[in-house]
């Protein structure tokens, strides 16, 4: 029995020695975890590090664990971290690396999932919200030819990895989602895309089933991304905000950082209600068999609509707010395709 009970010890202390975060932290179920996939091996690699300085300034608590997994051009690898304060003027990030990974393919979705494993089981949490961290093109890829309304064969969407040519495309990215749902649990209570051009119904869509709220821009984000300092100053302070005030917060903050950094700068973020995603597409759904009922000269002035609405990017990423609303104005058709979408709580 004694050598039994000694080789527990045994086993335990090798644990504690040779993993000790891990080993630390699988008990301790904090009410948040935040887990960003940070690819910032390519020209946005500076940026990454001013990015998690503004985390550091805050820093994981009692009540969230902020835990990235961050590729650096400048180190040529990918690391994983728990993001821990730090209130120097240190240029250099200070936070322990526990995961050195070396290199790593990005754009392969299958690394994002692995990532997510790993941060659910060693920092545990009520509540966990995901953010991807990179260029992003879209539930497509960059237009070369006249606009179009027809989706190209080549979809480069997020995550782009330079060394691999991979991006996570649109699937690809609600797949990640609905593996970290059934990992968890329950459905991810908030997923943000620090990236351009993401706040797509087409993008939402893809992880309405296992995402409580989705965070994004229709069109350009500043190099500076999200105001990662502000967001975890305000969080601190209400540590038992749920997903709705969060992903709300980040919309303000975003809009404020922006218009105090470069105020004739024009930006626009977003958060939705993705449990109301279902009746928005009936509603679309709706006006598309109008659409497609019209006569042709409705449909005409439709398509004349469509060209002079607010578009983003490559001529087919348009509003649909400003679509609609034009669309009543116009008098072509006379639903109004739920032309305020409640799946929007917070949008500027």
């Amino acid at each position: 029995m004694k050598s039994v009970i000694w080789r527990c010890v045994f086993i335990i202390l090798i644990n504690v020695l040779i993993f000790p975060q891990a080993f630390a932290v699988t008990s301790n179920v904090k009410p948040w975890t935040i887990l960003i996939y940070m690819d910032a091996d390519n020209n946005l690699s500076p940026y990454g590090v001013a990015n998690i300085k503004d985390m550091e300034r805050v820093g994981s608590n009692d009540q969230i664990n902020i835990v990235t997994q961050w590729a650096s051009e400048t180190a040529g690898k990918a690391v994983r971290m728990l993001i821990q304060k730090d209130t120097s003027s240190s240029p250099n990030i200070t936070s322990p690396v526990l995961q050195d990974l070396g290199q790593v393919d990005m754009g392969d979705y299958h690394n994002l999932e692995d990532f997510i494993q790993w941060g659910v089981q060693n920092f545990p949490a009520q509540h966990y919200f995901i953010i991807v961290w990179d260029h992003g093109f879209g539930w497509h890829g960059p237009l070369t030819s006249a606009p179009t309304f027809t989706k190209p064969s080549i979809t480069n969407d997020i995550s782009e990895d330079v060394n691999t040519g991979h991006f996570i495309t649109t699937e690809q990215l609600g797949e990640a989602m609905a593996y970290a749902a059934n990992l968890i649990g329950h459905k991810v209570d908030i997923y943000a895309s620090d990236a351009c051009f993401m706040a797509m119904a087409e993008v939402a869509d893809q992880m309405k089933d296992s995402v409580n709220y989705f965070v994004g821009s229709q069109t350009f984000v500043p190099f500076q991304g999200l105001p990662y300092y502000d967001l975890l100053t305000q969080w601190e302070s209400v540590p038992n905000a749920d997903g709705k005030q969060v992903a709300t917060w980040i919309v303000h903050l975003y809009a404020q950082y922006y218009h105090t950094l470069a105020p004739n700068r024009p930006v626009t973020l977003a958060a939705y209600d993705l449990n109301q995603l279902p009746a928005f597409n009936q509603a679309v759904a709706n006006l598309g068999v109008e659409i497609e009922q019209s006569g042709v000269v409705n449909k005409n002035l439709i398509v004349t609509t469509a060209s002079h609405s607010l578009d983003f990017y490559g001529g087919d990423y348009v509003d649909l707010l400003d679509f609609t609303n034009n669309l009543l104005q116009s008098g072509a058709v006379v639903e109004q395709c739920h032309r305020r979408s409640k799946y929007i709580i917070n949008r500027q």
